[in-house]
């Protein structure tokens, strides 16, 4: 079993989350669009987005803390 990062290029430092490895990561294409942050998308908290994603990489077997890939 690997342990709770993951260092694995060409992503960026992940983390396992329960499930999934997880990350954040930056879209610079993705900033200027309109990101609705509430929990159902309502327009009350509309602004504008920085680009900023959350980044879920499932394992090869389900919920088996291995590599992505391997």
């Amino acid at each position: 079993m690997l342990p709770g990062t993951l260092d694995y290029p060409p992503f960026p430092r992940l983390t396992w989350e329960d499930y999934f490895w997880a990350s954040e990561i930056v879209l610079p294409s993705w900033a200027g669009f309109w990101a609705r942050s509430s929990e159902y998308g309502g327009a009350r908290r509309s602004r504008l987005a920085d680009g900023r994603v959350r980044l879920l990489i499932a394992p090869p077997v389900i919920n088996a803390r291995t590599a992505p890939g391997l």
